[in-house]
């Protein structure tokens, strides 16, 4: 498989310069966000009653959000990107999983290991425009 490089155009997304501060809150932010799908997952896999099940998702989404938001301010065209579909596609199945319409471990391990995956693609391919 070939790629063109990062400055023809057409292929990756545009990018715009992000200041050292934003750089770091995105950090920040990531890993509250894994910390709070952490416990979101543990709450499926230790049956935790949907009280605690429903404040994690609330951490999960909320920092979730806001990383994109960071990530937005980059990567302008996201929403055209392949990490942009994925980050629909996790939206989709979280929500299917946390109203027991696909069963919630298996569906939620699925999410955690294609986050992890295309989040760990190089940027080549997560940041491919796909339309």
């Amino acid at each position: 498989m070939t790629y063109q490089k990062n400055n023809e155009p057409g292929k990756i997304g545009r990018v715009a310069d992000r200041p050292d501060p934003v750089r770091y809150l995105s950090i920040l932010v990531r890993s509250l966000h894994q910390i709070a799908v952490a416990l979101f997952i543990g709450s499926f896999l230790f049956n935790d009653n949907d009280r605690i099940t429903g404040t994690f998702l609330i951490f999960v989404a909320s920092s979730g959000l806001l990383l994109l938001a960071l990530e937005g301010l980059r990567h302008r065209q996201f929403y055209r990107e392949f990490f942009g579909l994925i980050t629909f596609i996790k939206f989709v199945i979280i929500g299917f999983s946390y109203h027991h319409l696909l069963p919630p471990t298996p569906a939620l391990m699925f999410v955690y290991f294609i986050a992890a995956t295309i989040s760990h693609a190089p940027k080549r391919i997560r940041h491919r425009l796909i339309f």
